[in-house]
């Protein structure tokens, strides 16, 4: 015998059904939410990871106005050695003219010594400066 709770009680449990399984939907929709957002964790980690990276390599780079500083001190360094070379040339020619002494002899090389000593350290802190800027 069939009472009026019969259908009502066969209607709630249709319902509960499709609840149940509406629910099932949903969470395995959101269990591969969840797997998302885990991978883009993971990928913002990685970025984070690399941004460090980048921020400390930034951080050892040289600084530009150091460097253009010591290059201009070794440009001015430079064409001071030019002006001594010329004059030591000049002392050189007059010697063709004159009666020297060997003590002006030993003066000349001396400082033709010391022109190439600083012109030879000159030579490898342009070149220090340049390995730095990765221009070699």
């Amino acid at each position: 015998m069939m009472t009026n709770a019969d259908p009502v009680l066969a209607a709630l449990a249709d319902l509960k059904s499709h609840v149940s399984s509406v629910i099932a939907r949903l969470d395995g929709k959101f269990e591969r939410l969840d797997a998302k957002f885990d991978l883009l964790d993971a990928k913002v980690e990685g970025m984070q990871t690399d941004l460090a990276d980048l921020r400390e390599r930034f951080d050892k780079q040289p600084d530009l106005r150091l460097i253009g500083h010591q290059m201009q001190a070794l440009i001015e360094n430079v064409s001071a050695l030019k002006e001594r070379n010329v004059r030591a040339l000049a002392a050189i020619n007059d010697f063709a003219r004159e009666n020297v002494t060997p003590g002006e002899v030993e003066a000349l090389h001396s400082e033709l010594k010391e022109i190439r000593e600083l012109e030879f350290r000159h030579d490898v802190r342009l070149r220090r400066i340049e390995e730095e800027l990765h221009l070699t």
